[in-house]
């Protein structure tokens, strides 16, 4: 979803990437390495400025967390391998923020969160009320972006912070597994909206009062030219789930 106007439910879907790296899950060097590490940024939703000070830790593992610099940047080590872990991301006026599931083969990186303004999340949850589905906060809330495979890509970001829909792609279907809450894709107006049946230009979808629980996220390009992966999302009461680019519904290359 991009972060123009009212965005993302909840939301979620990169600050500045810098970076040109591809998102990464995984080690090159044939040694072995007994620990992971997070490497990324924190930035807002409406702005797509970074986020110092940004608290970034791991759901799994209490106590396990670092502040963002100046910068947004931010790297969390010494991360356990093969173990399922969820990042979040917490900072003073915005809503907490989890990230998709990770098993951990080595570094994780670049790793974006996308922060909502807690007056941005309370209008959104508004707007949601309004259609029918007010917010659960014994439930959870997930949210994705849907893009094509310039978002992995430093270019592909830099265009997205720029004009805020570069990258997204409208006509997509996605799916919770097994299914839960109610599905609710974002209109042109960046807002969701019981009518769309698929993305819009936005690129964003929500599902909202998700039962805690363990779910996969699938999404379908009917023209058959896409393939996304899999995405796997823990959740608990009064979580927001923000599967944000380059990881979230990222088309592979």
């Amino acid at each position: 979803m991009r972060g123009h106007g009212p965005a993302s439910l909840l939301c979620l879907l990169i600050g500045g990437c810098g970076s040109g790296d591809k998102p990464h899950l995984g080690r090159d060097s044939a040694e072995p390495v007994q620990t992971a590490a997070l490497r990324g940024r924190a930035y807002q939703l409406r702005s797509h400025l970074p986020l110092a000070g940004v608290e970034v830790g791991i759901a799994e593992l209490p106590g396990r967390s670092v502040l963002t610099d100046q910068d947004g940047r931010f790297e969390l080590s010494g991360l356990p391998l093969g173990e399922v872990l969820t990042p979040f991301a917490a900072a003073q006026g915005h809503a907490l923020t989890h990230h998709q599931r990770f098993v951990l083969a080595g570094d994780v990186e670049p790793l974006y969160f996308q922060l909502a303004p807690q007056d941005l999340y309370d209008l959104i949850a508004a707007v949601v009320a309004e259609a029918g589905f007010p917010v659960d906060p014994a439930a959870c809330q997930v949210v994705t972006t849907v893009g094509d495979p310039s978002l992995a890509l430093a270019e592909g970001w830099d265009a997205f912070l720029e004009r805020g829909d570069a990258g997204l792609l409208p006509g997509i279907t996605a799916e919770l597994d097994p299914p839960g809450g109610t599905r609710l894709y974002f209109n042109e107006l960046v807002l969701p909206d019981p009518s769309e049946t698929a993305t819009t230009t936005d690129g964003g979808v929500l599902w909202v009062n998700v039962p805690p629980g363990a779910y996969q996220v699938t999404a379908q390009d009917p023209t058959g030219t896409h393939q996304f992966p899999v995405l796997e999302v823990g959740c608990e009461a009064g979580w927001l789930v923000n599967a944000s680019p380059p990881w979230g519904l990222t088309a592979r290359p």
